[in-house]
């Protein structure tokens, strides 16, 4: 499979339009394969507004992670028209990239609730008060860019993406485990 996966270069990804999204439920799932060569930050999946220092979290999500050569946390954060909503698991939404081969991660947003998947176990989740979707027009995959780069979560440099299923319904823990099954690596 990994023959087909997508891996990003430096400063590159892949965009889609987003504008129109009216569902209040969104869930994405993936196999990850993490580089110790890219260290820093990176954008995974990103549905976000422009903005002048392209780091405004009122609407949309941005699946990133953040960390070092031996330790990467993946973090969801949503925006919700006035203020934001963090899920971040700390240590058990982490993984060694020199170790960890192959993770398949996985995120549901519902009208109130979210959650991030590693291995088909729950990492990080939550209630909110809802996604807001305004002004939001692209959804990036393998960067932060072009509308989440203000902390420096640019393109995933090393790191592979594969079977890469988007739904516009929250998934159920049991849903997920059936993605990671049938796609397993």
């Amino acid at each position: 499979m990994t023959n087909q996966a997508y891996q990003p270069a430096a400063g590159s990804y892949v965009t889609f339009p987003s504008n129109g999204i009216e569902n209040n439920s969104i869930s994405a799932a993936f196999w990850y394969n993490p580089s110790a060569a890219d260290a820093t930050r990176a954008g995974l999946m990103v549905v976000g507004p422009p903005s002048d220092n392209n780091n405004d979290r009122t609407a949309g999500f941005r699946l990133f992670r953040e960390g070092n050569a031996t330790n990467q946390t993946f973090k969801l954060n949503v925006g919700t028209g006035d203020g934001e909503s963090w899920f971040d698991g700390g240590a058990t939404a982490s993984v060694n990239p020199e170790t960890a081969g192959w993770v398949h991660l996985a995120f549901t947003i519902s009208a109130d609730h979210a959650t991030v998947y590693i291995d088909g176990q729950v990492v990080s989740e939550g209630d909110f008060p809802g996604i807001s979707w305004a002004d939001c027009e692209t959804l990036s995959i393998g960067s932060g860019a072009p509308n989440f780069s203000g902390w420096n979560h640019l393109s995933d440099v090393g790191s592979i993406y594969d079977e890469l299923r988007v739904f516009n319904k929250a998934l159920s823990q049991q849903e997920v485990q059936t993605i990671m099954d049938e796609t397993g690596k």
